[in-house]
């Protein structure tokens, strides 16, 4: 049953993955156009669904590819 269960990226998760900043995950949280999906468990603890944060990533490299 556990298998069902949303799997989830912490901002940490996010940053050792993309080799960013804590403050570049959280523009990418804020932006205006395709912001990271995030689930906000408290004001200060914010989780990453994997299946949101992959379809995330695949349209911003889709964008980034079309401004070349």
């Amino acid at each position: 049953m556990e298998d069902n269960l949303p799997q989830f990226y912490t901002i940490e998760s996010v940053m050792e993955i993309l080799k960013v900043s804590r403050n570049t995950v959280l523009n990418y949280i804020n932006r205006k156009e395709n912001p990271l999906p995030v689930i906000y468990l408290s004001d200060r603890n914010i989780r990453i669904p994997i299946d949101q944060f992959e379809i995330w990533l695949k349209e911003l490299r889709g964008t980034e590819n079309s401004n070349l």
